[in-house]
């Protein structure tokens, strides 16, 4: 009788394993079997007035061309009662003609869970980052990211998101932060994303071990993207304007004074969907930085143009 007991003990042990195992591979099935997978290569060049500033006059800015490489591979998935996630790293690799010191390399991770309620479509992100500058380790981030968001009607979307960040410098510990993000978001759909508007306002704050690379500040941007049909072929441009101000704490011995800065963006791009699978992407950007520290006091061009293939 004990020999018969044991036995069944160890025959209902053993069904409940191969269920586990039935309804863990089963689980792992469904969830690939709604995945969707990608995968983007691209190359290109790109052109910056500003690589160095000439530490004589940091008015002139010391140009240089670049070769720009970029891996990115990602995942999306559904669960059900409307959950939402996908998963993503993003490989990027940037070599200058003249300014090798300044060669970059950049490792990034991000994953996102959304949830939509009835109302409101809540997210949670995090991203981890880890940037090499000349074939040294240079910056690690982490950032975690809860956000809200609503739709207006049919054509207004509003989100609100915070952002707590943590940055750490291999070589300059007093520049180790801890930042605070509060974000909204509007959106005017005027032909759903083929044709928008987006404005942003954010405040933000970080603290440093060394209060003269402490600050707060507030960033405005807006946006403006639209798609055209040229033949068979899909043409989207964008237009975004960005201003940021930063005010530091800690007074510094060079100026005799807390730093403060003020910068401005202009961009422009154009995406040329070419095929379903290639596109071409051109983008000019100019900055203008207006600081009572000189070597943060410089007007910058940019052009970047690559060639993306996408699975």
């Amino acid at each position: 009788g004990a020999w018969i007991n044991r036995r069944t003990r160890i025959l209902r042990v053993n069904a409940l394993v191969l269920k586990t195992k039935t309804a863990f591979m089963l689980a792992v099935f469904a969830v690939s079997a709604q995945a969707e997978f990608s995968a983007e290569l691209a190359a290109g060049i790109e052109y910056d007035s500003n690589v160095a500033v000439d530490s004589i006059d940091s008015t002139s800015g010391l140009g240089d061309w670049a070769r720009n490489l970029n891996v990115a591979l990602g995942a999306s998935g559904r669960w059900p009662v409307n959950w939402e996630w996908s998963g993503r790293y993003q490989g990027y690799d940037s070599q200058w003609q003249t300014y090798s010191q300044y060669d970059t390399q950049m490792h990034t991770g991000l994953g996102k869970v959304t949830y939509k309620a009835s109302h409101f479509i809540n997210e949670l992100a995090g991203v981890y980052a880890q940037a090499d500058v000349n074939g040294q380790a240079f910056l690690t981030m982490r950032r975690i990211s809860p956000a809200i968001g609503s739709f207006i009607g049919q054509q207004w979307y509003w989100r609100a998101q915070y952002d707590r960040t943590q940055k750490q410098f291999v070589d300059y510990p007093l520049r180790d932060s801890d930042g605070d993000a509060v974000g909204l978001y509007l959106y005017r759909f005027i032909d759903k994303t083929r044709h928008f508007i987006s404005a942003n306002v954010q405040l933000k704050r970080e603290q440093t071990p060394d209060d003269i690379y402490q600050y707060q500040g507030g960033i405005v941007r807006l946006g403006w993207k639209r798609a055209w049909q040229v033949g068979a072929d899909t043409v989207s441009t964008q237009i975004k304007a960005r201003y940021e101000m930063r005010q530091y704490d800690g007074i510094r011995s060079d100026i005799l004074a807390a730093r403060h800065d003020d910068k401005i963006r202009l961009s422009a791009d154009l995406n040329w969907q070419i095929t379903p699978r290639w596109s071409a992407q051109f983008e000019l950007i100019r900055d203008w930085n207006e600081s009572n520290l000189q070597a943060a006091d410089y007007k910058q061009f940019r052009i970047d143009s690559r060639i993306r293939w996408r699975y």
